[in-house]
């Protein structure tokens, strides 16, 4: 009986499953173009020969707007990719490339939107002819994972996640299932970090030395980078992988960092393989996020002693720049990591580099740990975050809210070749601003500056739009690429928004493949940061000890000298404010009534 019960529930499940398969048989679709046609070899379907060659049928799908796992069936003509392109009512859903000359299934993670209808226009299209193959096309397959309703405008908190410990996952509220999102995680970690080799064709940009030591490479250049390093152990703490982080530490401490001259502690911005420095300047960037994934490994996982005595690693960077320049070189052109006067990080730590500055640098979100978690120069690190922004608007564009790579420290542009336009660099600054509202969501200005870009972004077309731009606007010459980092970070923008736009946003880094080939580096490290901010995984861990301090309730007349949460020291406390006092070294909350 319990076996023919199991038989019973199995077969319904599988009804139920059948009942949200629709299946397209190439063969039942209309060909036009010059060349498209149906054959019977090696399978009865469509083949589509050249440029525009396509085939459409209206289909009926099981809901109105729904997550689908669609699998096309085809092949190529010979063992060289040849691609198809699958369109409902109009809107690209995915791209399909076969290998082989036999039958062979892709498949794609896709949404399928139809408003107040059930039946769409389902459409295949050939776009990527080069002469070397034909594409032939059995049938396509669309499996709904769940229904989507339909969305309204993003509601952004009220208090930011430092404060309710609550991250937003935007994939999740854009209506994708958890599930699939945790999937992408994972396939992100595995394909950056130990996926395939290779230069044109490879995925990971995560090589080990030895056994205790590893680096992030720019493959294209071929060369290690702070920026790089730094970024993968912030991916390594976000994702608990402390193993991959000490590695990665390990090799920026005993390769990059120096350990003597005028740059003694800064880490050299550019390195070769075999750890020999190309470039000894430091990248702040790299500095920045070496700090703050630090901090966060030591609230995370404890301290451990030597180079991995997290914390006390963070704070020897943060002294290091406080006291440059080394007074053992007294006419050393070697610069603190921020100008003490404008309150604003630089462009390079040296020389004149020292007089300007990189927008994409400012990071408030990680100043404001620093304030709390520095021993010294909090109220500093307090004001560097209050400067970010109040720079922020005078670095973007007054009407398309494009940010220039490179700027002086009044926020008018400041760059050659192209430098003081929306470049590679500048793609960050939207990122910065997503992290820092989803962190504390207390500076309007973002929300501002971040609906304005979009605005741009979403005139261009969000699938379509270029990385590149003056900041008026005006494409750059030779610029086509629609780059996965400058989507990622576009999505983490979202956080920001209360724009129903922003959703597409999101959309589109859903939508965009994991990077992977010769320029996967800035663009993958881009992409896995930017989805662990968008899906709620970007997070602030706090000391072990802040997570079981009380809350002491003090009315509104007590005055005391006491430490706000960004480490100023104020003596009257305002109705609702959330203050952190420091006692014996431990840190206790107050709530002010």
């Amino acid at each position: 009986m319990k076996k023919l019960l199991t038989l019973i529930c199995w077969l319904v499940a599988s009804q139920q499953m059948i009942a949200q398969t629709v299946t397209v048989e190439a063969e039942s679709l209309t060909p036009a173009g010059t060349y498209a046609g149906k054959i019977t070899q090696p399978f009865g379907g469509m083949a589509f020969y050249g440029n525009g060659d396509c085939a459409t049928k209206t289909v009926t799908f099981p809901v109105k707007n729904g997550m689908y796992t669609v699998g096309v069936r085809g092949a190529s003509s010979n063992n060289s990719g040849a691609g198809i392109a699958l369109y409902v009512n109009g809107k690209k859903i995915s791209d399909f490339t076969f290998y082989v000359t036999q039958a062979d299934t892709k498949y794609a993670d896709c949404k399928v939107l139809l408003g107040n209808a059930t039946t769409a226009e389902v459409k295949l299209n050939l776009e990527t002819d080069n002469g070397s193959n034909d594409t032939y096309v059995d049938y396509i397959t669309f499996t709904l994972q769940n229904e989507m309703q339909e969305r309204t405008a993003p509601v952004l908190p009220s208090q930011g996640a430092y404060y309710t410990n609550t991250y937003r996952n935007l994939f999740v509220e854009a209506g994708y299932s958890e599930t699939k999102v945790n999937e992408r995680l994972n396939g992100l970690w595995n394909q950056l970090f130990y996926g395939t080799d290779g230069r044109e064709e490879g995925q990971r940009v995560y090589y080990e030395v030895g056994t205790d030591e590893a680096y992030i490479l720019d493959v294209n250049n071929d060369d290690v980078r702070s920026e790089g390093q730094s970024y993968g152990m912030m991916i390594c703490v976000q994702m608990n992988k402390q193993t991959e982080f000490n590695k990665l530490w390990k090799w920026a401490k005993s390769h990059m960092q120096h350990e003597d001259g005028e740059f003694k502690g800064y880490f050299a911005w550019v390195m070769n393989k075999d750890g020999s420095k190309r470039e000894s300047s430091p990248a702040p960037d790299g500095e920045e996020y070496f700090i703050t994934s630090l901090m966060l490994a030591a609230n995370r996982w404890g301290n451990g002693t030597g180079i991995y005595d997290y914390m006390a690693e963070a704070k020897a960077i943060l002294e290091t720049s406080w006291g440059k320049p080394d007074p053992n070189f007294p006419f050393s052109d070697v610069k603190p990591l921020f100008d003490k006067t404008e309150k604003q990080v630089v462009f390079v730590p040296y020389a004149t580099s020292a007089t300007k500055t990189d927008p994409s640098y400012h990071l408030p979100a990680f100043y404001r740990l620093w304030a709390e978690w520095a021993d010294n120069h909090q109220d500093f690190y307090t004001q560097l975050a209050e400067k970010s922004h109040e720079m922020f608007p005078k670095f973007a564009h007054a009407t398309t809210g494009l940010m220039p790579d490179y700027a002086n420290f009044d926020g008018t542009p400041n760059g050659e070749g192209g430098h003081n336009n929306f470049r590679f660099d500048a793609w960050r600054c939207m990122m910065n601003m997503g992290c820092d509202y989803a962190w504390f969501a207390d500076c309007s200005d973002e929300v501002t500056l971040v609906k304005r870009a979009h605005d741009f972004f979403y005139s261009k077309g969000v699938k379509e739009y270029y990385s590149n731009y003056t900041l008026e606007g005006n494409t750059e010459s030779g610029n086509s690429d629609h780059s996965a980092g400058l989507v990622a970070c576009n999505a983490v923008g979202a956080l920001a928004s209360d724009d129903i736009k922003a959703w597409d946003f999101v959309d589109d880094l859903w939508d965009t493949p994991i990077p992977s080939g010769r320029y996967r580096y800035y663009d993958g490290m881009l992409y896995f940061m930017g989805f662990l901010h968008a899906s709620g995984n970007f997070r602030i861990y706090k000391p072990q000890d802040e997570t079981s301090v009380n809350v002491i309730e003090m009315p509104q007349s007590t005055r005391k000298t006491i430490y706000n949460l960004h480490g100023r020291q104020i003596n009257k406390m305002e109705k609702g404010l959330n203050i952190v006092r420091y006692e014996n070294g431990k840190v206790r909350k107050v709530l002010v009534k």
